[in-house]
């Protein structure tokens, strides 16, 4: 699954022709890269890098990620297919929506000992 996600993301950084989007993307992965490390690499650059020069980078800052989470949201970052359906929502079902993330994790689920109770009652053996 991790190889398919990264070959569809170099797919998608091929074809991008927008050089402030992929830098955009280089800087996410740069900076998701450098919160987890220690060591950093200078980031200073003189000269004006070429689209082909950020295209390579970012695809090799794809290949040191292996969070496919974060890798997923790049790959929609890039994707001009990707339509976030959040935005389409009614106002009403967005706050919906909201409400339920915020809940607490588990707040309508009951007990091993209450679901055994309950299904004791359908028991026709």
């Amino acid at each position: 699954m991790d190889t398919l996600l990264k070959q569809t993301i170099h797919q998608l950084i091929d074809k991008c022709e927008d050089i402030h989007q992929l830098t955009h993307i280089k800087l996410l992965l740069e900076s998701a890269r450098t919160a987890t490390s220690v060591v950093q690499e200078p980031a200073i650059q003189y000269g004006t890098p070429t689209i082909n020069q950020v295209q390579r980078e970012v695809a090799s800052l794809v290949d040191e990620e292996h969070d496919i989470d974060f890798l997923n949201n790049i790959k929609n970052e890039l994707d001009p297919d990707f339509v976030d359906n959040f935005e389409n929502l009614s106002p009403e079902n967005r706050e919906d929506l909201l409400e339920l993330i915020e809940e607490p994790f588990g707040k309508d689920c009951i007990t091993h000992e209450a679901f055994l109770k309950t299904m004791a009652r359908w028991d026709t053996k």
